[in-house]
């Protein structure tokens, strides 16, 4: 609406460097075990994510940030930044996505990525000059995922039933009868409808998007 085309965005930086919490768990895990060890464990409960040909990348740690950044969410992320941006005629660029950079990080050891108390070690230092210390040394990561304990309030739940009991619901066109089902199942059993929010969001905003064309 400001005549912007261009977005400059952090994407990639969580992956390169350990911004998750289940970062920190796998951090935890490679302090404990040495590399080998770590991936007959995985081998022998068929957790295929991890590959012995990451033992160049130093060590557990940086093997799961490589699989993250390769073949995680991230894919996803950036395709779906990509397509909502260009539908609006912006352009969104990535500095952390620089290829020299991804393999300057890739190159690191752990050790300058994450301690017992911080993620990001590098980037943190790197900016101790430019930024606050209340930033510098901020550990909670805040997402905009849908707060599950929010979709299974009482409040929303009742609107979600009267929106699942809907005709026009039960009669979208892009849903099966075995999502219809399970979701049916578990609205009667009051369990978590987190696992169904994207096809009643997907539903609320194609509805919305019929009446007003």
């Amino acid at each position: 609406e400001n005549g912007f085309s261009v977005s400059l965005d952090g994407h990639g930086i969580d992956e390169l460097l350990g911004g998750y919490e289940k970062h920190f768990l796998s951090y935890k895990l490679n302090k404990r075990n040495n590399h080998f060890f770590h991936y007959f464990k995985n081998k022998l409960f068929g957790n295929d994510k991890f590959n012995p040909k990451y033992s160049i990348l130093n060590d557990t740690y940086n093997s799961d940030l490589f699989y993250d950044f390769h073949v995680g969410s991230l894919r996803n992320i950036l395709r779906n930044f990509d397509r909502a941006s260009m539908a609006h005629g912006v352009e969104v660029r990535s500095p952390f996505l620089y290829w020299k950079l991804i393999s300057f990080i890739f190159s690191l050891p752990s050790s300058s990525k994450i301690d017992q108390n911080y993620s990001k070690k590098i980037l943190r230092g790197a900016m101790r000059e430019n930024l606050p210390e209340k930033i510098l040394k901020r550990q909670k990561k805040i997402g905009f995922d849908t707060p599950k304990s929010f979709l299974n309030s009482k409040h929303l739940r009742n609107n979600i039933i009267d929106i699942c009991s809907s005709k026009n619901f039960k009669e979208f066109e892009i849903f099966n009868n075995s999502i219809l089902s399970k979701l049916n199942n578990t609205l009667e059993n009051k369990r978590n409808i987190f696992p169904f929010w994207r096809h009643i969001q997907t539903f609320i905003l194609v509805d919305q998007f019929k009446k007003n064309s």
